[in-house]
């Protein structure tokens, strides 16, 4: 980006306030004068246009080469609003209060540089920035070697300080390696319980190192990662579910026991719970999933004293009804899924059509649940709204299975004209996407076996030769999310059942 652009966009960027402030800064130097006069002329415009600006500064020397004044004014801005703005975050306070430090102990006011470096800790430790509490304590270090006189006095507090230091140091190590295990399991797994990534996960978390990790010392919202990551690793690694679950219990106990719960400690809570549920339903550990439910139900409860009432927001009921309509399309229960649609609508419909994942899912999910009721006019409808709506669908693993239920529905309509057409689109889809797992090769010979018999009972006799062989490619499907239980509906065909009530059966 050329230098006039840049300097014009940082300009529309600021608030009026900012921009007074600015001016009365310039103002004040009168070597900044041509910097104002350009500044003021660039406000009032709507594009950069260096015409515009040699011919209203034409006497002026430095429209000879801008460059160098749009340069000169971007510097003078910037460091403008780091003065405007360097006491609205703890970590411009903190760095203001540090070079207020090494001024004063420069100038040897020791007690004045003492007394900067511990509000500084104060503040440091309130805002958990620990990086910035070990710097002051080196500071802290150095000025009481100054002050103190007496030998044993100094020798004695070095070492009581050092201890301290070290201990501090460990805290932010411990603090790495949360990080480092967290973001690991987050990147691998996606948020989805994943038997194919188990392994390379498994592989890259030694076991020994993150169940003897030490939380000694480790503020409580440290402690509540930790426990988290223990549970995921266990959820996704070693599909010891109830092992995952007893982590959870802690995780959830380190939160509701610190006095000081802030929202930050009910939206994590909150999140954690969601991926588990999420995530109970999928893989069909459905009392788990009602465990979590009643968790849930209690976070009022546990939070109550927030002002902000975190379980009346907005995002958090559209998180819960959408988790509840997920887990009612799985298990068949399109009655209760269609109360859930209405509330959405009623409640959410502005929010859902700003989010494209959630207005895709929304009008997939009002498919699905019609399929499940027998509607198909109105399934179609609906699949027609989301596959061939003028904008584009970005969401790749919902257009996925929305392109799966319609060759479904037409299968189940005996509309075999449209099957073949299908077939080869989808196959055309995969090939681009570079999918070429064994599941879909068996499941297109599941559906390319209907056009070659006639009679429906020969066709759920070849379906009932491949099921098996489906089914033992069942992991597969655990690369994504199970919007449509095909296993489910293949059996429905062999044991001539309706669709809802075989999904039905994972409730009993």
């Amino acid at each position: 980006m050329k230098s006039g652009d840049r300097l014009f966009n940082l300009i529309q960027s600021l608030s009026p306030n900012e921009k007074g402030y600015f001016k009365k800064q310039a103002a004040t130097n009168r070597k900044e004068s041509k910097q104002l006069m350009l500044f003021d002329f660039l406000c009032k415009q709507n594009t950069y246009d260096e015409h515009q600006i040699s011919k209203k500064f034409k006497q002026q020397e430095f429209t000879k080469n801008l460059r160098i004044i749009n340069k000169s004014v971007e510097t003078a801005i910037l460091k403008a609003m780091r003065t405007y703005h360097s006491g609205k975050s703890a970590q411009r306070k903190l760095s203001g209060m540090l070079a207020d430090v090494e001024f004063t102990f420069k100038n040897e006011l020791y007690d004045s540089s003492l007394e900067f470096v511990e509000k500084a800790e104060q503040l440091a430790e309130s805002e958990n920035l620990l990086e910035f509490n070990l710097l002051f304590r080196g500071w802290k270090y150095r000025i009481k070697k100054r002050l103190l006189s007496d030998y044993e006095q100094t020798v004695s507090w070095l070492i009581d300080e050092e201890k301290e230091y070290n201990t501090q140091i460990s805290k932010l190590e411990r603090e790495a390696q949360l990080f480092f295990w967290e973001s690991k399991i987050l990147s691998l797994s996606k948020g989805l319980y994943n038997q194919i990534v188990a392994k390379e996960l498994d592989a890259s978390i030694d076991a020994g190192e993150l169940l003897g990790f030490d939380t000694t010392n480790l503020p409580s919202f440290s402690k509540f990662r930790y426990y988290n990551i223990c549970g995921m690793y266990y959820y996704y690694c070693k599909m010891d579910f109830r092992t995952a679950f007893n982590n959870y219990l802690k995780a959830k106990h380190t939160l509701v026991e610190d006095e000081h719960k802030t929202n930050k400690h009910f939206v994590n809570h909150f999140n954690v719970l969601i991926t588990l549920m999420s995530n109970a339903t999928y893989t069909d550990r459905l009392k788990e999933y009602n465990a979590l439910r009643q968790e849930l139900d209690q976070l009022p409860e546990i939070y109550q004293h927030l002002k902000s009432q975190p379980l009346m927001t907005l995002r958090t009921n559209f998180l819960i009804t959408f988790n509840d309509l997920m887990y009612c399309n799985h298990v068949g229960d399109y009655r209760k899924g269609f109360t859930l649609v209405e509330q959405l609508t009623q409640q959410q419909e502005s929010i859902i059509k700003k989010n494209e994942y959630f207005h895709s899912l929304k009008l997939y999910l009002n498919a699905h649940l019609n399929f499940l009721s027998g509607d198909y006019n109105k399934a179609f409808d609906w699949l027609n709204q989301l596959l061939y709506s003028p904008v584009r669908l970005t969401n790749n693993k919902i257009y996925y299975h929305a392109k799966l239920l319609e060759i479904i529905l037409h299968t189940d309509l005996d509309n075999d004209q449209f099957i073949h057409n299908l077939l080869r689109n989808f196959v055309r889809y995969l090939h681009r996407k570079g999918r070429k797992l064994e599941f879909e090769k068996v499941l297109l010979k599941c559906f390319r076996s209907k056009s070659k018999h006639a009679r429906s009972k020969e066709w759920i006799e070849e379906l009932n030769k491949l099921y098996p062989e489906l089914y033992a490619c069942k992991v597969e499907l655990t690369r994504d999310i199970p919007y449509l239980d095909i296993n489910s509906w293949i059996r429905s065909k062999i044991e001539s059942r309706p669709f809802h009530e075989v999904l039905g059966d994972k409730v009993k």
